[in-house]
Order: C-alpha cells, then sequence, then structure tokens
C-alpha cells in the first residue's frame, strides 16, 4: 500500500518494484472526478494523463489477492475501493488503454501541469 502523493503510475511503479511485480492500471477503470477533464483542458494536458500522473492525490493504492479484494470492498463500505488493474510478472507499472499501453510521465512534475502566467515574476 503506498499514498498516491508523486502521481499514481510513480507510486505504483514504486510498489511493483519493491514487491518485485509487474502492475498494470486499466485506464477505464480510473475513477476521475468530475471537473478533471476541465482542468485537464485548461492546463493543455490529456486528463488520463492528468489523472494517472497528476500529483498530491489523496488516495492509496493497494494491492489485494481477488479473493481478499472481495472482502476488502465490502468492509471500506461509503469509503470505497475501485479495483483499477492487476498485478503480473514483471518490475514495473504502466498504464494500458483500450489500444494498448498508454505512455504516462514517470514522475509528477508540476511544471507540466501548471505554469505561471509570463508576468506574474
Amino acid at each position: 500500500m503506498i499514498d498516491v502523493s508523486d502521481g499514481l503510475v510513480a507510486d505504483a511503479r514504486h510498489v511493483a518494484e519493491a514487491s518485485g511485480v509487474g502492475i498494470v492500471i486499466d485506464a477505464e477503470s480510473l475513477p476521475v472526478a468530475t471537473g478533471v477533464a476541465d482542468v485537464a483542458r485548461a492546463a493543455g494536458v490529456d486528463q488520463l494523463e492528468l489523472a494517472a500522473a497528476g500529483g498530491e492525490d489523496y488516495e492509496l493504492v493497494v494491492t489485494l489477492s481477488s479473493e481478499a479484494f472481495g472482502s476488502a470492498r465490502a468492509q471500506m463500505g461509503a469509503v470505497g475501493l475501485t479495483a483499477i488493474g492487476r498485478v503480473e510478472t514483471g518490475y514495473d507499472a504502466r498504464v494500458s488503454g483500450p489500444d494498448g499501453d498508454v505512455t504516462i510521465p514517470s514522475a509528477f512534475d508540476q511544471r507540466r501541469y501548471w505554469q505561471a502566467p509570463a508576468d506574474s515574476a
């Protein structure tokens, strides 16, 4: 389990490397809050990229067996628990979309998303 402060992909990569596994994140399973598309558009980035690589999220990522997931989800109640991918052999984390792997920056870079106006110096 890890908090998602450096971005989902970057932090999932930490778990994958520490555990000696590969993690495949299903792009279509990511829960994306209302308004993220508007923020992404304003920042000039893709919504999926912002959801998967943007940092400072207040979420946790945890890997569970299929058997443990159902029980944990029931216990979480209103807080919620969403399956967003799977563990496989390998040593990295990647995002998979309907057309194959999606290129996501390796770590959150605030400058990529939030640039101060040129006259704000």
